[in-house]
Order: structure tokens, then sequence, then C-alpha cells
């Protein structure tokens, strides 16, 4: 009985885990092509979703998953999408377990033991937990939900082989390499497999004759891994898709705009999970070595036994995968899963634990996944493990997508005209305002748009005369922008005399463009035709389909959809305001929020602070100057006081010291966000400047110029390509007499127009001093 409980609430943990609120913003997009492809009954080839590159071509890998969650949605609503990845992930655990078995089956074969069939599922459920833990973060109901799936499949395919030696098992590989081929771009981690699996078996067949122990030769097993190699041809892009992963892989290597996917030499890769990734890397190592160890022979042919070639192939390809991007990091613990089990396995038979038996195992694994579930249905996981970045419940997070914006678009009838939209609110304007609206940029990344559109849409979200460029070529009538980025772009849209802010939520803001068939809409909803007063919106709660809710209720008796507390609300529109310098409006509403808000009321004072902050340098008099940094001081304080990691008030008190001179202070204080929040952007850009102004200014320390290098290094990994981040690169180069590296950060950015006169003096002493023109 106790058996069954603790196996039902594994199941009950990885459906919690994977029944995440709707937040990802490129599945609209696929919604959109799944609806086209069913409505036409044909796969795109050409775009037909964007003005930009309409007409050019589309090579759409996964329009079979697309037409699949477009069912889902048909069902159970758009959040039906997770109810897909909660089957995907019950998949995972049981073909991790089916897997493991195999292997422990073949080693029991080799060792002459029998399988304990309790330990090894106490083992697999300790191993689920952690593993669980690692791989939620992609647990996102986005495609590659069908590579995850798919990679345990192949992994349990070739344990079963190496147990039975059959080759007629490896003929499921056809049918599943055909079906990866058209449901993921992905499907080229499969190829790979097969061909280490295929690698690893003429390996053995060596090796054996070495030893001088016969082995037939794997023609079967060749034939069986040619024909699924070549079946991804069957697709609706046929011959193309041989060569389609070479092409995936080079667009991997030229996306610069997508944070998931930097590589250990990043300072974002390196989360929690990435540690995790280590365990699992210790564990499994440990794991083989203690399989070796009953083995018979010399240490090689011990470690061979162990983990036959094949699979020592392709758990180092899948640990090497994990390290080139955060999200492959899945794949790894996948492959880790079995040899961390048998690690456990040993651990739990070892004098230690059998002083108290198996059963002391149990009860402890049943009270730890009885607190995993209880956190997760209660937000307290999701808080204090993912930051908040999900919730829990089948619903579509008003909070994440711009129902807001969409609806005010539809209400007053601006869906037919040209938007300028940024590539995270296109994708939901795809879907919601279909078939008439058409984007600027989207979430179909390179598959569509060229890396230099990127660098185009780039320029225009952050300098002025770029956004200009494209109004004029494209003539947008109005413009849709996430609230929380392009904080330029709003600012220039709202100053300018050619837009007006007509709405804004904690999702996204829209700007008309003020010509006189949209007079009437301005000034009903405009903020300056209407003096000033404050239009932003509330959120009204979360939405989900019956059936959805039906389901989380389920598995968590007390969901309810999300509202967003008011004083978020107003955090966020407080936020949004002082970005456009309405301080006024700013200001009231940080005030409402600060008396709102119940656990974060930090956050209120935080946000007073970088309003006041804001001001400094627009002040009128010293006094007013002085009256400011005293105000902005001490809402940094108030919310330091009940929050000591408060991040952004530790910055904020840096840029002050900075703003007065005082840079060894304004450095103490950013370096102290910096090691609370290694990714926080503003603490390394102002500790790179405190030092760079020092050492102009105070003498030219090495020291000063080594940190100044070191923190402008940092932002350019986490921002590449930025004109000014690659200047500062160049000159600080230039100050440590590096002609080399000067002259080619410096010439990739000569002839940028929009450095000031200054930076394109300095820019040409260097260059001259380095013998460039």
């Amino acid at each position: 009985m106790l058996k069954r409980i603790i196996w039902g609430l594994l199941v009950l943990v990885a459906v919690a885990l994977s029944f995440k609120s709707m937040r990802e913003p490129d599945v609209w997009w696929m919604l959109r092509t799944g609806e086209w492809i069913w409505a036409e009954k044909a796969v795109p080839s050409v775009d037909m979703f964007s003005y930009t590159y309409a007409g050019a071509e589309w090579v759409n890998v996964k329009w079979l998953f697309e037409l699949i969650i477009y069912g889902f949605s048909a069902v159970a609503g758009a959040e039906g999408i997770m109810i897909l990845q909660a089957l995907a992930t019950l998949g995972l655990l049981r073909l991790a377990y089916v897997a493991g078995r195999a292997n422990l089956q073949r080693l029991g074969q080799n060792q002459g033991f029998g399988l304990l069939t309790a330990r090894w599922d106490l083992a697999f459920l300790t191993v689920a937990i952690f593993s669980l833990l690692a791989i939620d973060f992609r647990l996102i109901g986005r495609p590659e939900l069908v590579s995850h799936f798919f990679t345990a499949v192949y992994l349990f395919v070739f344990a079963r082989y190496e147990r039975d030696k059959a080759a007629k098992g490896l003929l499921w590989l056809i049918p599943m390499q055909l079906l990866w081929a058209n449901l993921h771009e992905a499907f080229g981690i499969g190829m790979v497999l097969m061909v280490l699996f295929l690698l690893g078996q003429w390996t053995t067949l060596a090796l054996n004759r070495w030893l001088d122990s016969p082995k037939k030769l794997p023609l079967r097993e060749t034939a069986y891994i040619l024909a699924a190699f070549f079946a991804v041809m069957i697709h609706p892009y046929g011959f193309k898709m041989l060569l389609h992963p070479f092409n995936i892989f080079g667009q991997l290597q030229e996306n610069k705009f997508t944070t998931e996917l930097a590589n250990m030499a990043s300072p974002l890769y390196w989360e929690k999970e990435s540690y995790l990734n280590l365990a699992f890397l210790a564990m499994s190592l440990v794991g083989i070595f203690l399989m070796a160890r009953g083995e018979k022979g010399n240490f090689v042919q011990r470690l061979l036994k162990a983990m036959p070639p094949a699979q020592g192939l392709i758990y180092g390809a899948l640990f090497y995968l994990s390290l080139t991007a955060y999200r492959n990091i899945p794949f790894f613990v996948l492959a880790a899963f079995w040899p961390a089990t048998y690690f456990f396995y040993c651990l739990i038979g070892t004098k230690i634990f059998q002083r108290f038996g198996d059963r002391f195992v149990t009860v402890k694994i049943l009270a730890v996944l009885s607190l995993f579930y209880v956190a997760i249905i209660t937000g307290l996981y999701h808080k204090y493990w993912r930051n908040d970045k999900d919730e829990y419940g089948l619903q579509v997070l008003r909070s994440h997508n711009p129902v807001g914006a969409a609806e005010f678009v539809a209400a007053n009838g601006l869906g037919k005209t040209r938007a300028y939209a940024d590539y995270l609110t296109s994708a939901y304007l795809l879907w919601h305002l279909r078939p008439d609206f058409k984007t600027y940029i989207d979430l179909r990344d390179l598959d569509v748009f060229p890396s230099a559109f990127f660098q185009t849409f780039a320029a225009s979200t952050i300098i002025p005369e770029a956004f200009e460029k494209e109004d004029s070529a494209y003539n947008f009538n109005y413009v849709v922008l996430f609230r929380p980025q392009f904080g330029a772009l709003h600012q220039y849209l709202h100053t300018t005399d050619r837009y007006a802010l007509v709405f804004a939520d904690a999702v996204a803001a829209v700007y008309l463009k003020n010509v006189p068939e949209n007079a009437a809409i301005i000034s009903k909803y405009g903020l300056r035709a209407n003096a000033g007063k404050d239009i932003f919106t509330a959120l009204p709660p979360c939405q989900s389909s019956g059936l959805s809710y039906g389901l989380s209720k389920i598995v968590n008796p007390l969901f309810a959809n999300k509202s967003i507390e008011k004083g978020l609300q107003n955090l966020f529109a407080a936020e949004f305001y002082q970005n456009l310098q309405e301080f006024g409006l700013a200001e009231a509403r940080a005030k409402q929020a600060v008396a709102e808000l119940s656990a974060e009321k930090w956050r209120g004072h935080e946000l007073l602070g970088g309003i006041y902050n804001g001001q400094i340098a627009t002040a009128a008099t010293p006094a007013q100057r002085q009256t400011l940094i005293q105000a902005a001081e001490t809402e940094y304080n108030k919310a330091l006081k009940i929050n000591p990691k408060a991040v952004n008030s530790l910055v904020g008190k840096g840029l002050i010291a900075f703003q007065m001179g005082q840079y060894m202070d304004a450095i103490s204080s950013l370096k102290k966000a910096h090691l609370l929040q290694p990714d926080n952007f503003s603490a390394i850009k102002y500790i790179a400047y405190s030092y760079k102004v020092r050492y102009f200014n105070e003498g030219q320390s090495k020291s000063d110029l080594e940190n100044w290098l070191a923190y402008t290094k940092k932002m350019d990994a986490m921002n590449p390509e930025n004109p000014f981040i690659i200047l500062d690169l160049g000159l600080s180069f230039c100050q440590l007499n590096d002609c080399t590296q000067t002259s080619f950060y410096l010439n990739k950015v000569s002839a940028f127009p929009q450095f000031s006169d200054d930076e394109k003096a300095a820019l040409m002493r260097c260059l001259q001093k380095c013998g460039g023109k």
C-alpha cells in the first residue's frame, strides 16, 4: 500500500510541475500555424505571417507538433498544451525506469546477481526527485518536449539492445526518427545518437577481436540505423531534412539574441540547474565505477562491461551537449539517470542504511515527495526555487501575454492596419488578431528572419533614427511594445509628436501614429491628449477553459485563476511611468503600491527611490538636487531594511554615488548587487564605468584599467554586438597597448554613426596609434 502511495505521489508531482500557467510567447505563433495547417490541409513552404519577409522560404520542421498542440488548444484552450507536457513528463519517468531496469538486468547477467526490485524502485524514486528539480525549467510546453521524449525512447531502445542483443528492437528507431523529424528541429540529436550507437557497436567488435572474444558483425544493426537515418526524408521538405541539422547548428552559432542558448563560458549559464547537472555527472560517474567494480578482468575491461562503448559515447556526447547551452541540460540528466540510480541502489544497500532497513528509506522518500507536492501547489516551490518564473495551474497568464493590448487593437479597428510589434508581443497578436494581423518580426527567429534583420530590429529599439528609417520603409500605423523591455523606444515614442500613447498595462503599451485617421482614438485615450491623465489599465483575472480549470482543481483542489494583486499593478504602472519620465504619475502610483503591497512592500520603497534618483540629473537648483538625493537614499534604505537583498536598491545607491563622483562608494554598493545577482546588467555596467572614470581622472591606475576591461567583457557576454560596449572594449585594449585586440574591436564599429564627437575622436586616436586609418 505504501509503495502505491509513493508511486502515485511521484505521478502527482510530475503532473503538478507540468501544469504550468502559459507564459511562453512563442507558443502563439505555433498555434496560429497549426490552425493554418488544419484549415488549408497543407504545410507552409513560404512565410505568410509577416509583411517584412512575406513569400520568403520557410522550412517549418515542427509542423506536426503545431498541428497537435492546436488540437489540444481546441479541446482545452491554449493552456491545454501543458496537458501534453504532463503526458511527456510522465513518459520520461516511465522510460527512465524501464531503461534503468534493462541496464541493471544486463549487469545482473554479467555479475550473477538478481535484481532487487524494491530497492531499485527506491533508488529510482530518489533520482526522480533530483531529476525533476533539474529539468523542470524546461517543462514548459515548447516543442523541445518532443526531443526530450524521443531521447528517452532512444536510450531505452539502446539499453534493451545491450541487454538482449536483439537487433530487431532497433526497428522501432525508423518510425521514431520519422516522427521526430516532423515534430521538432532538434531531430538531429536522434541522428547523432544513432551514429554514436553504431560507432559503439563497431568499436565493441574491434575490442572483442583484440581480446579474442568473437562477436558477429553488426550488419543488421547498421542496416536498421541507416534506414532510420534516411527516414527523415519522409517529410514535406524531403531531402532537405538530411542537411537541416547542419542548418540548425549554424543558426545556433549565429543566434545571439536568446539567453537560453548561453553556454558554460557565459555567466548566464550558471543557474541552479547547471549545478544539478554537475551533481548528476558526479553521481553517475560514481555509479559507473561501482558497476565496474563487480565485473571481471582488468580495469578497462570492467569499465567497458559496465558502460558499453555505445552508451559511453552517448553519455559523453549528451554531457557535452548540456554544456553548450543552458536549455540542453535535460538531455544529459536523461543519460545520467540510470547510472545515478545505480549509485543510490548501492548506497541504499550499504550497512549504514540497512541498519534501518528499506522501510526507513521508503518513509523518507514519502515525506520528501509529500513536501514537494505541497510546495508546488502552494506556490512556495515556484517562489523560492524558480524565483517566481512560473505559476501552478492551467491558465493563460495575463501578466505575461499582451491580452489587453490585443483587445484594445481589436476594439478600435486597428487590426487590419500595419503594426510594429516586438518579437515578445507579436506572436500573441498573430493569434488573437488572426487572420488580418501580420508581423514585423516574430519568434520564428532565423527560420524566417536573417540575423541582419534582428540587428536592424535591435537598433530600432534603441536608436530613434533607426526606428524612423523602418517607419519610413513600412509606414507603421501603431506600435505594440512589451512593457518591461525596450525602454529607449518607449521613451522616444512617448516624447515624439509623431506617436501618442493610447494604452498601457503591465504587459504592453500601444502607441498610435498621430494622423487624422487616428485623431478620434487619440483624443479619447491618449495620455497627452487628456492632460496627462493616468491611462494605465489593470489586468483582469487570468483565463482557463472549463476542462483545464477542472484538471487543475483535481491536482490542487484549492486552485483558482490568478488575480494580480492591486499593489503589484500599481508597481508596474509606476515603473512604466518612471521610464517615460512622467515622474508625477510614477510617484503617485508608487506611493499607492507602498500602501497596498502586503508581502513585498520593500519593492514600493525601492521604486520610489528610483523615481527620485531619476530626477537628480534634471534638478533646477543645488538645493532641489540635494533634496532628491536624500529622498532617494531614504527610500533605498527603507527597502534594504526590509530586504537586505534588494538588488535594485543597492544599484540605486551605487548610481547616486556615481553621479556625485564618489566612485569607490559606487563600486562597493554595485559589487554587493553583483554578488547577489551576477547577471544584473546595470550593476556590471556602472562598475565598469566607475573604473573607467577613475582610470582617466585619478592617475591611470593599471588596476582600474584591468577592472574596467574585465567588467566590460562581462557586459559584452550579456549584451553581444552592442556598439557602445565594443567601443569600450577597444578603448580599454588601446590603453593596454594591445593593438591586435584594439583593431579587432574598433574596426567593427568605426562606421557606427551614433557615437558622440568625443567617442569618435577617441576611437580614431586609438586606430591611428595602432596603425589603422
